[in-house]
């Protein structure tokens, strides 16, 4: 008999766990849910963005290099149609935006502020936050580049690519609620803009800089690397002077953007290392990275 009433007592008292522990994750997903669709229907607004868009050949023409090299075609695909990024049961669907007026892209009225209000803001046409929209990045590009690739996306002929509504599920808005996802650079950045003047086109430090910005995601501002940016992917190689590539001739360096092989042998991986369209990038361009990025670790003045 007590053996049946320890039985039935501890039973009574699992059942109350398992409520308690389904109730607080109950509440837990209510509370994150809220606070993903917060963020989701949230504008932001700021003074429209002047910058002048051209439409000239010239200008379409270097729109498409640039665009090329802060590599924008890779995520958004040679004829800008878009592609699915993430599709996972757990996290959810991510794609790339159709970034034409084909079916599934653009709306017909998408305007010229509308395009400096995602590269410049990282948010859509109605001022809300984009989802894994670099816009952290591509805010710092030069107001004369920004605008070329303004007019070279729009000169783009329409996609019909229509990969259907973006999902978050309730694992993702979790890791979101407490700060473990931030899939909204438009949250962690600041919106009073600046114009951005862009450096001569000569070999320097200056134009490096300018050019290393899609470099920063993934290297970070001081070029060490570090972690893995997600699960799965590589750790994140030192490229600064102290790092293996800071030992490579200027020739060697070059030769491993244009080729994908280090002068070790090593492949490198297109999916983490995009280096097929860092290969477009011109001499004077690279040899202005490898300039800028070897001023790295920062030297500090010695105090008296």
């Amino acid at each position: 008999m007590k053996i049946i009433q320890i039985v039935k007592i501890t039973g009574k008292w699992a059942g109350y766990i398992l409520l308690g522990i389904l109730l607080i994750a109950g509440l837990i997903y209510a509370y994150s849910a809220r606070q993903f669709k917060k963020t989701m229907d949230a504008a932001i607004v700021f003074p429209p963005v002047n910058i002048e868009i051209p439409s000239d050949s010239a200008s379409i023409a270097k729109g498409s290099h640039l665009f090329t090299v802060y590599n924008c075609r890779e995520c958004h695909t040679d004829n800008l149609g878009g592609k699915v990024m993430i599709n996972d049961k757990i996290l959810g669907y991510v794609k790339t935006a159709n970034l034409t007026k084909g079916k599934g892209g653009l709306p017909k009225d998408y305007n010229d502020q509308d395009w400096l209000r995602a590269l410049k803001h990282g948010l859509n046409k109605d001022g809300k936050p984009l989802i894994a929209m670099p816009s952290d990045e591509s805010s710092r590009i030069p107001d004369e580049d920004l605008a070329d690739i303004i007019a070279y996306c729009k000169s783009v002929p329409p996609v019909d690519n229509d990969l259907g509504p973006q999902k978050a599920y309730p694992v993702a808005k979790i890791l979101f609620a407490f700060g473990k996802l931030p899939i909204f650079p438009a949250l962690n950045m600041s919106h009073e803009m600046n114009p951005i003047a862009k450096p001569a086109e000569v070999i320097s430090e200056d134009f490096g800089a300018t050019l290393t910005i899609s470099c920063t995601g993934c290297h970070r501002e001081n070029f060490a690397g570090g972690p893995p940016l997600a699960p799965g992917h590589p750790v994140v190689p030192d490229i600064s002077s102290t790092g293996r590539s800071g030992k490579w001739t200027e020739e060697q360096f070059m030769n491993t953007i244009r080729t994908g092989t280090t002068p070790e042998g090593h492949e490198l991986k297109n999916e983490s290392m995009p280096w097929k369209s860092y290969r477009e990038y011109s001499d004077v361009e690279l040899k202005s990275i490898r300039k800028y990025i070897l001023t790295f670790p920062k030297k500090t003045a010695s105090a008296d």
